[in-house]
């Protein structure tokens, strides 16, 4: 619950431990999300600015994983490698592909 009374739900990550792991609801960590967008409703992209990667949440298990990012990381089978430095948006073309 925020203060000013918001309820809030966490669906990834941990809010007192971040970190760069793939994993099933708090399991997963973040270093530092600067933005997110849903793509369908049943998947969200989040840009997670200091791991310089953008991670994919499954929303009907709470997976997360890692989309792009700058190398393989441990254990991971990334859908792409790419160049990112400080991501801080993300837009998706309409056939769903990451621009």
């Amino acid at each position: 619950m925020t203060s000013d009374g918001a309820a809030t739900y966490v669906i990834a990550g941990n809010v007192t431990e971040k970190g760069n792991k793939e994993g099933v609801r708090t399991s997963a960590r973040f270093e530092s999300i600067y933005n997110f967008t849903h793509i369908s409703q049943k998947n969200i992209v989040v840009v997670d600015y200091h791991n310089h990667c953008l991670r994919l949440i499954d929303r009907s298990s709470n997976l997360t994983k890692y989309l792009l990012a700058n190398s393989p990381m441990e254990d991971t089978k990334m859908v792409g490698k790419v160049s990112l430095n400080d991501p801080r948006l993300c837009w998706l073309t309409k056939e769903m592909k990451v621009s």
